[in-house]
């Protein structure tokens, strides 16, 4: 058992079992962290897996550090994504953009292979 260090208050002086703690803390937080995720349907999740995927592609590729294959890969996997969302949800024009982005990832991923 690890103890406390010494402090200014009665229960920093007393030992305790600060493995206990921080397992009790990290608990909490996960289960803050992920007690909204259950809820999402699955086209919340298509949404912003493309959102996410989509963001990362623009810092890959605006970076210029040789990632760009795998930033095109990921404008790909966007695409694919805010697609189907796109498609489940009836938002036409959106399903048509995601067309250009796959072409465009398509052609990317070529160009930097």
């Amino acid at each position: 058992m690890a103890k406390a260090p010494a402090g200014n208050s009665d229960r920093d002086i007393i030992p305790h079992d600060l493995k206990a703690v921080s397992d009790h803390k990290l608990s909490v937080r996960m289960s803050r962290l992920t007690g909204w995720l259950p809820a999402w349907s699955s086209t919340q999740w298509l949404e912003w897996f493309g959102v996410i995927t989509a963001i990362v592609y623009s810092l890959l590729v605006a970076s210029n550090t040789g990632l760009e294959f795998i930033g095109f890969t990921l404008l790909l996997m966007s695409s694919f994504s805010i697609g189907l969302w796109a498609y489940r949800g009836g938002h036409r024009g959106m399903l048509l953009l995601q067309f250009f982005y796959a072409t465009a990832g398509v052609i990317g991923m070529f160009r930097w292979f």
